[in-house]
């Protein structure tokens, strides 16, 4: 059986940087929604799928701070309003 994903194209792109990260992640919301202020939930979410981190960006430019967070691979998950 063929699963099928949706996938939501209100917006152009999202640049996260750097790869890999030091101690903050950096989120550029500038391409998304032209015109209109971004606002987006970002989630770090570790292997077993928990989100570990959370905030809100309300600005074209976020910076997240991950210096709590030990070494290892994460999942970034960023979900426009």
């Amino acid at each position: 059986m063929k699963k099928e994903t949706a996938i939501n194209t209100s917006f152009t792109s999202i640049d996260i940087s750097p790869n890999p990260i030091v101690n903050a992640l950096n989120v550029d919301l500038s391409e998304t929604k032209k015109g209109k202020n971004p606002s987006a939930l970002i989630q770090i979410l570790n292997q077993a799928g928990e989100i570990i981190h959370q905030q809100v960006a309300d600005n074209i430019y976020a910076i997240v701070n991950l210096k709590h967070i030990p070494n290892g691979v994460y999942q970034i998950k960023v979900a426009m309003e």
